[in-house]
């Protein structure tokens, strides 16, 4: 994500002050960046093969975060709504009472 964010950077400070076509260039580069990013966040969420909800829980608010910069309001809505369930799937795994070994070692 750094990357990304570094990479439009310096993309508009090479581009700042051209003409409107290269505006309307640098924009769609940065549309697709936005993009690529909001894919790629999805596809590593869907990679996700664990039992432990807090990654589901911490992909999913990557994937709303990528949702939110590409301003795409109807996968944020998804994806927010996807991000409290994970989260609170992980709350319930953390609070869940402790075993009587578990507590023999607390």
């Amino acid at each position: 994500m750094k990357k990304v964010l570094l990479v439009t950077t310096i993309i508009v400070t090479f581009f700042s002050g051209c003409g409107s076509d290269t505006e309307q260039n640098m924009i769609n580069m940065i549309n697709d960046i936005n993009e690529k990013a909001k894919n790629d966040s999805i596809e590593e969420y869907n990679r996700i093969n664990s039992k432990y909800s807090i990654q589901r829980c911490v992909h999913a608010a990557l994937v709303t975060a990528a949702m939110l910069k590409a301003n795409d309001s109807n996968g944020y809505n998804t994806w927010s709504s996807q991000e409290s369930t994970d989260c609170r799937n992980a709350e319930l795994e953390v609070r869940k009472p402790m075993t009587d070994v578990e507590k023999y070692f607390y």
